[in-house]
């Protein structure tokens, strides 16, 4: 991938703020994303839903302390 389309996909995400659910699809196939989703599920049901923060970047808060970030790399 070319620097271009990086920039213009990390302005677009940046503009709109996806949440996790919305792109994971485009990053996993198979028994990691049912694993992932599984896992975001997880926090969501212990109030720790996952924040957009940068490209393909959320972070994941639980009383305020950051417990852990999620990042999705492969065809972003």
């Amino acid at each position: 991938m070319d620097l271009k389309n990086r920039g213009s996909l990390s302005q677009e995400q940046k503009n709109i703020k996806p949440r996790i659910d919305d792109i994971i699809n485009d990053f996993l196939s198979g028994d990691a994303l049912n694993n992932a989703l599984n896992f975001i599920d997880y926090l969501k049901d212990n109030k720790m839903s996952p924040r957009w923060s940068a490209t393909s970047t959320w972070t994941v808060r639980h009383k305020s302390r950051r417990v852990c970030v999620i990042k999705l790399h492969g065809s972003a």
